[in-house]
């Protein structure tokens, strides 16, 4: 691809730019008695955005799978608390009624004396 480098500030642009990147100048050869090119005045705003600084809310890959680990072991954390409790809870009932049926079993021998 073709380049053309800048008169005023040496910047090389490509050769389909009319005007510097840099300092807006005419790429165009200029006659001899051509008055030197004047920059229009720049916008009134201007937005930058410059891609290399990475930005404070940008969502890398690593961040999501930080956050997808965090909620696997939070559901799997609370399945497992509420399986414990289940277990001990069932253990606790196993315990009531065996004990329940080993009272009736000796009302029942009493009574029948």
């Amino acid at each position: 691809m073709k380049s053309t480098k800048c008169n005023q500030c040496g910047l090389t642009n490509f050769s389909t730019n009319e005007y510097c990147k840099r300092c807006k100048a005419s790429l165009a050869p200029a006659p001899e008695s051509a008055a030197p090119f004047v920059p229009p005045p720049p916008p009134a705003y201007q937005v930058v955005v410059d891609d290399d600084q990475p930005s404070k809310w940008r969502v890398s890959p690593l961040r999501i799978l930080i956050l997808v680990l965090l909620v696997v072991f939070a559901v799997w954390y609370q399945i497992s608390r509420d399986d414990a409790a289940r277990e001990a809870q069932s253990k606790k009932d196993k315990e009531f009624y065996e004990k329940q049926a080993q009272e009736d079993n000796l009302r029942h021998l009493l009574d029948r004396r």
